[in-house]
């Protein structure tokens, strides 16, 4: 489940070392922002609103959004959501302190339905409902005895721990297929990796569900406005960015990034012509992936300073894979989710019965996938996926259930913009970890 605070990563970019004197005299701006997703809309929106309005917003991209993105199914079909899809964690009973949650009533609002978790029918590999053999109840005790130990051990100034081990401390073994089940379900859901990969202090209490509201009050927020959850971010860049904006440049790929002690020089690419963009500022908004790689055509120059490149590298990028597979016809339950117990831990573990949500012949089931299991199902041959999300669903509803008419799987793995889905925050993470990263 993709929260908004997790999308992009932003650091400030000050200057260092030496460009040109030539160049720093002939500013294009007082500011360039790197990335129109929704860290550097939020950006441009919050210098515009505090009276900073020479500023450039650089996109690779030929749309803003970044990793909030909505495409039609097939041709002529209503559109999903390929990233971000939820507003988490946001309480019915004061809804203002939600950010996101605010910012789409600002809005004018934004179609969506509230979650119900209680709609979900549990089958095996056999076909067999399992729901009464799945211990919700000892799961969610283990997790909230490991929010009391991260509490305790942050407060006691004591060293930090994964997850796992927290849950291990809680007394929470996975034995049964069905614990193989909660255990992803109840981490790898939200957070796209196991619990083993993730920092205890970083992870647990969630912030996204104690932020904003009263923790046990909160809720999910399913977005399917056909308008699209990139509404939101086109409201922020309202009146400040727009088609035809000097200040808004997309399709335009920032190649390698200058940085002086006198300014920051951006030298890009678009339809096949370089062109630099000099501002005294630049704040960057890309993924941990792609300011992790050496395999993508961006650099900087100089490079950055080993302390600023070692606090990128402690964080992780993780993968979150959504698939929409369309069927001629509905043959599932009626239900929000259905949940298949595999003897493999994460195996095709989530199907979301989008038909629920969808305009009325939309007979589509989003299906949830993460970390080594989606890398394979995302890059492997289209047919070979099909072939594995219906033995899967054969094995639950019979022999009789069709290949899928239409199969979606949108590639943020691979894609130079992002190189993964978002970031994870393993052992090791800590505050100074944050502030280091945003320093200049």
């Amino acid at each position: 489940m993709w929260s908004w605070l997790s999308l992009t990563t932003v650091f400030l970019f000050a200057t260092r070392t030496v460009i040109a004197q030539q160049q720093c005299s002939q500013l294009d701006a007082e500011v360039l922002i790197l990335g129109a997703g929704m860290s550097g809309m939020n950006a441009a929106r919050t210098l515009y609103d505090e009276g900073v309005t020479d500023f450039i917003v650089i996109e690779g991209k030929p749309e803003i959004g970044g990793r909030i993105m909505h495409v039609p199914l097939r041709s002529g079909g209503d559109k999903v959501e390929v990233g971000a899809n939820w507003i988490q964690g946001y309480d019915p009973d004061q809804p203002e302190r939600h950010p996101l949650y605010a910012l789409a009533q600002r809005c004018g609002g934004i179609e969506g339905v509230v979650l119900d978790y209680d709609s979900t029918i549990e089958y095996n590999s056999a076909g067999d409902i399992v729901s009464d053999q799945l211990d919700y109840d000892r799961i969610e005790t283990a997790y909230e005895n490991a929010e009391a130990i991260s509490l305790s051990r942050q407060g006691n100034e004591e060293s930090d721990v994964t997850v796992r081990e927290a849950l291990l401390e809680s007394d929470w073994t996975v034995v049964s297929d069905e614990d193989k089940f909660l255990d992803w379900y109840s981490f790898d859901f939200c957070f796209a990796e196991p619990p083993q990969n993730a920092s205890l202090f970083n992870a647990l209490p969630t912030a996204t569900y104690t932020d904003f509201g009263n923790a046990s009050n909160t809720e999910d927020f399913f977005v399917v406005d056909q308008m699209g959850f990139v509404k939101l971010v086109e409201c922020l860049a309202d009146g400040i960015l727009g088609v035809n904006n000097s200040r808004l440049l997309l399709n335009t790929k920032v190649n390698v990034i200058k940085w002086s002690d006198d300014c920051v020089c951006v030298d890009t690419s678009f339809n096949g012509q370089t062109k630099q963009y000099c501002a005294n500022y630049a704040i960057i908004t890309f993924s941990i992936g792609v300011l992790q790689s050496e395999e993508i055509n961006m650099k900087f120059e100089p490079d950055l300073p080993q302390w600023k490149q070692d606090v990128i590298n402690t964080l992780s990028m993780a993968h979150y894979l959504k698939m929409y597979a369309e069927f001629p016809t509905v043959f599932w339950d009626d239900v929000e989710f259905i949940a298949h117990i595999s003897d493999v831990r994460g195996y095709l573990p989530l199907f979301i019965s989008e038909n629920v949500f969808l305009s009325p012949g939309n007979n589509v089931l989003q299906i949830i996938s993460t970390g080594e299991i989606a890398n394979r199902l995302l890059l492997q041959p289209e047919s070979d996926t099909i072939d594995e999300i219906v033995q899967v669903l054969r094995s639950i509803y019979g022999s009789n259930v069709t290949e899928p008419t239409t199969l979606l799987r949108y590639d943020w793995l691979t894609d130079p913009y992002t190189l993964g889905s978002y970031s994870n925050i393993p052992l090791g993470v800590t505050e100074q970890t944050f502030i280091d990263l945003a320093a200049p």
